[in-house]
């Protein structure tokens, strides 16, 4: 998908979670500071009601700012660096986003950057990369990772996360619909 449609996808992913106002996890790799600074407002919102945000980005260094997402430094040689994620992982809204961006685009103009992209509101799925995520956050920044939530242990789709994924299903169609009308 080219970077609109991702982004389209990553704001009905945020915006349903902002609609239910659920606590939990939301986890976000940007790549580059400037791409998290251009999502920063909205990020604040999403931390509002989390139990841990966190974005990752090539930040100079961890940062924890009041009222706003933890920030983690990611190093450009990092495979993690290639990837556009998101991850909510709450009571009755869980999702994730990953979208790889296809090498070889230093040229092409940043809207029309593209990327290889999955989603998945199944809790088992969003679970796993929670668990990849946590991973990576005792590796670089153990302080924050001391912070994240206990995984859940309800694998399976209840009526709240049905409610959520039916929402976020319709959600990001017309999100997409509108971009493209």
């Amino acid at each position: 998908l080219g970077k609109p449609a991702v982004l389209q996808i990553s704001h009905a992913i945020e915006d349903e979670y902002l609609a239910r106002a659920a606590s939990g996890l939301v986890f976000g790799s940007f790549q580059l500071e400037r791409f998290y600074r251009a999502s920063e407002r909205r990020w604040r919102e999403l931390a509002r009601t989390a139990e841990l945000a966190v974005a990752v980005a090539d930040f100079a260094s961890v940062r924890r700012p009041e009222a706003a997402p933890s920030e983690v430094p990611l190093e450009l040689r990092q495979p993690l660096a290639r990837e556009w994620t998101l991850i909510i992982d709450a009571p009755g809204a869980c999702a994730c986003l990953a979208a790889w961006e296809q090498p070889r685009q230093a040229e092409v103009p940043d809207r029309e950057r593209r990327f290889e992209t999955m989603w998945s509101f199944e809790p088992e799925v969003v679970r796993v990369a929670g668990e990849v995520c946590a991973e990576l956050l005792w590796t670089l920044a153990p302080e924050i990772a001391r912070r994240l939530p206990e995984p859940r242990s309800d694998a399976a789709l209840g009526s709240d996360e049905l409610r959520f994924a039916s929402a976020l299903a319709q959600r990001i169609v017309g999100y997409l619909g509108a971009r493209v009308a």
